[in-house]
């Protein structure tokens, strides 16, 4: 567990002897660091390594400092550093681009790396990767918290779920929590320091001074040798073989409920489901806001009376209630185009029978009816039907023809007797002549549309929502067109 002594002569004159006493084994100062803002502390450079050279020999105690360039690590390495500290995620990266001293890292001397200042443990794991690459193998990383704009308790936000996961990321990499930095008051290192050993931290990096009042920088973190004696008395250690096989029992049954959980979220989300289908069968929004408070409200109340948070209650059902959203969503959005889907044919593969096929084969199922092999060579995304015989097969629920000059009514002709009663028959068709009489007679529901002008004349009955889609489409499409025209001309 190393201590941070102050970063002057004087304070090291008597304060390895106090520290080594009490059986600590490092001894740091950051001699060559460099300020990280204006009227922040600046090292005093080469003359400190002479300090720790001198401490090192006195009282035989590991020394460390932090480097901020190449040359400063060549510098600490000559005057006999043990341990040097990184700043890569800040910007500067000494130890990527270290030179001879490079070398002399890849044979053993451990390197401690520093989270970033911002909550980015992806930022984190590449300042690792990084010193990695250059050949330095003894690394370990440093978790000082941090920093926010917000008042808090702490100097630096520790959230410990950062460092857990990147423990989880890379397992065998030691972790030291610096409790100085996160809590910046000597009174929140014991308990900071407590929590750190509670969640497996490998090590402490704690600030002491023999007069931390005096201290050059960062006086108010600093705890005295004694007090860090009696801190350190007071750490509970866990150990972590002692009760291995009960632990293992405890978790056996954790990994029991979590299954049982999964399964529950799974039967819930399938009720989600269900009522999406209710909702768009009877027309209903699918977030209901009174509903959605009240559930937030009483299983908070409910999760409170069995001893949980309800802020974590709460945070647990919003989740869960978003995904539920999710999943309706998903139902109605499938049944609003299942319900909108038509299977249209499309009587000849000329110009405009062309440009309707693949304008709406995307969205519908189409079939083409042309006899002339020639004329399908531009049909895709459609079924080809050669024969009218083909028709029946196929059952359209709307069928048109597409024609600038010719009259529909022969195309019509040859499929009528094909078609399932109820199909609906259209054309967009510039002359009109004889359709009106046509229609009436031929005993299906149809739509007269001119390319230009849009609908003529349709059956004089009120339309099924099928229909009325099919109309607003023709409209959106018919707005298209004459827009299109309009620009041409």
């Amino acid at each position: 567990m190393p201590a941070r002594a102050a970063r002057r002569p004087r304070t090291s004159d008597g304060y390895g002897d106090r520290i080594g006493r009490r059986g600590g084994k490092d001894l740091s100062r950051g001699d060559l660091e460099a300020a990280h803002t204006a009227g922040g502390f600046e090292g005093v450079g080469a003359p400190g390594l002479k300090w720790l050279k001198r401490v090192k020999e006195e009282t035989g105690m590991y020394v460390a400092t932090e480097v901020a360039t190449r040359d400063h690590v060549f510098e600490a390495l000559k005057a006999g550093v043990d341990v040097l500290l990184d700043r890569c995620p800040h910007g500067r990266q000494p130890l990527r681009h270290a030179g001879r001293g490079r070398r002399a890292l890849g044979r053993g001397h451990p390197v401690l790396i520093k989270n970033p200042v911002n909550p980015d443990l992806e930022l984190w794991i590449g300042a690792i990767q990084r010193v990695y690459g250059a050949g330095i193998r003894r690394i370990a990383v440093i978790h000082r918290g941090f920093s926010s704009y917000d008042k808090k308790l702490y100097r630096n936000v520790p959230l410990w779920h950062i460092p857990i996961e990147l423990r989880r990321r890379i397992p065998n990499l030691p972790i030291i929590c610096d409790p100085s930095h996160i809590g910046g008051k000597r009174e929140l290192i014991a308990p900071l320091s407590q929590q750190a050993m509670d969640l497996n931290f490998d090590g402490l990096i704690i600030e002491s001074h023999c007069s931390p009042d005096e201290a050059w920088s960062d006086a108010a973190q600093q705890i005295t040798p004694d007090v860090l004696d009696y801190v350190l008395s007071l750490l509970v250690i866990r150990d972590a073989t002692q009760t291995t096989e009960n632990l293992s029992a405890l978790r056996r049954q954790i990994d029991g409920v979590d299954e049982q959980l999964l399964e529950l979220l799974a039967k819930r989300m399938r009720i989600s489901r269900e009522i999406g289908v209710y909702k768009s069968e009877h027309n209903m929004p699918i977030l209901q806001s009174p509903r959605y408070g009240e559930i937030l409200e009483n299983r908070a109340k409910a999760g409170a009376a069995m001893e949980l948070n309800p802020d974590f209650v709460q945070a647990i059902l919003k989740n869960i209630h978003e995904e539920s959203v999710r999943q309706q969503m998903i139902v109605m959005n499938q049944r609003r185009k299942r319900d909108r889907v038509a299977k249209i044919l499309i009587l000849g593969a000329g110009r405009m029978g062309s440009f309707f096929t693949d304008l709406l084969s995307f969205d519908h199922e189409v079939a083409v009816l042309e006899s002339d092999p020639r004329r399908m060579r531009f049909i895709y995304n459609a079924l080809r039907l050669a024969s009218p015989d083909e028709v029946e097969a196929f059952a359209p629920s709307w069928s048109s023809t597409a024609s600038r000059s010719a009259a529909p009514s022969r195309a019509f002709d040859a499929v009528l007797p094909r078609l399932r009663p109820g199909c609906i028959i259209s054309d967009i068709a510039s002359v009109k002549t004889g359709l009106a009489e046509y229609y009436a007679r031929c005993g299906f529901p149809y739509v007269s549309t001119h390319p230009m002008f849009g609908p003529t004349f349709r059956q004089p009955r009120q339309p099924d929502e099928r229909e009325r889609h099919h109309h607003l489409e023709g409209d959106h499409l018919r707005a298209g067109l004459l827009q299109r025209t309009s620009t041409a001309g």
